[in-house]
């Protein structure tokens, strides 16, 4: 098992943290959000912060194509 597949889905988000576009944007709000689920997560978890942040339905679309890519390096 290599590097990526060992990382948690923030870890692996973060990693896009410096590009330009909506999952450089979702990253960014993950960094700036302390009580982001942290560990081993599922995706009903990480939309449900995200919603209570008042992320708008691009957003959480943005999350649930970075939770698909994410799973596929998985």
């Amino acid at each position: 098992m290599n590097d990526q597949q060992n990382r948690t889905f923030r870890a692996w988000l973060l990693s896009y943290a410096q590009i330009h576009g909506a999952l450089g944007d979702l990253a960014r709000t993950v960094l700036d959000d302390p009580e982001w689920p942290e560990g081993p997560v599922d995706l009903e978890r990480c939309r449900e912060r995200l919603v209570a942040r008042g992320a708008d339905t691009g957003a959480v679309d943005t999350l649930e194509e970075a939770w698909e890519r994410y799973s596929h390096v998985r």
